[in-house]
């Protein structure tokens, strides 16, 4: 991957627009110092370090891919998450009951239809639904359960 005059005219236009001088000669120069330190890092860090400029930016140009966000799940996708679950728990074996417990789930049924404050809160604990582009799974919390990645705050 070498860079050509083009390439290094088109970064220092680049700089140019963010409000940084630089020529073509010192974005080189710049890449240069920047490989060199990078190097070093990785000497220290006991890795393998890239023998050539050109395999030390293709191995950063995979390395540095910008992470794919975390956002609120869509409508869409919370209903496929929905559905999701309620095929797993169609799938599921039914568990057997006595007739004693039965009884006891239909009279809390009955007689609770509203929520204690401590459900409420659990649930509302839950959160947002978020979905994870890198791993392309829904999950609740503060982190993908997949990468770990933090939910942007």
């Amino acid at each position: 991957m070498s860079f050509s005059a083009e390439h290094n005219r088109r970064v220092a236009r680049h700089c140019h627009d963010q409000g940084i001088e630089l020529t073509p000669d010192q974005v080189v120069a710049e890449r240069r110092a920047a490989y060199r330190t990078i190097r070093e890092k990785m000497r220290q860090r006991g890795l393998k370090v890239p023998d050539s400029d050109e395999e030390l930016a293709h191995l950063l140009a995979e390395v540095c891919q910008p992470p794919a966000p975390i956002r609120p799940a869509t409508p869409e996708e919370i209903a496929a998450f929905e559905a999701e679950l309620e095929a797993e728990l169609d799938a599921m074996e039914p568990v057997p009951l006595s007739e004693e417990r039965m009884q006891e789930i239909l009279d809390f049924a009955i007689n609770s239809p509203e929520l204690t404050e401590a459900e409420e809160a659990a649930l509302e604990s839950l959160g947002q639904l978020y979905f994870c582009e890198l791993c392309r799974q829904p999950f609740f919390g503060d982190h993908c359960r997949g990468c770990g990645r933090k939910v942007p705050r």
